[in-house]
């Protein structure tokens, strides 16, 4: 609010959190072209893998579409 940062989600959680239609959760770390992920934000993509969400880190919207655009 004004010049006040406030932090919403926890160190690690991805910029963004949704649900897709069939319910998987959808999480989505937005980088730079040349940004890095820090060790925590590689963790809570790893975790949403492990329990059968999709996690990806986008660096432009092609990133975006290439992961849910279904192939085939």
């Amino acid at each position: 609010m004004g010049k006040s940062f406030i932090r919403f989600g926890w160190a690690g959680c991805s910029d963004v959190l949704g649900q897709l239609k069939d319910g998987r959760l959808l999480a989505v770390e937005v980088k730079s072209p040349n940004g890095r992920l820090r060790p925590e934000q590689a963790e809570f993509l790893s975790l949403v893998r492990r329990f059968g969400g999709v996690a990806f880190v986008a660096r432009d919207c092609a990133d975006v579409a290439r992961e849910l655009v279904p192939t085939g």
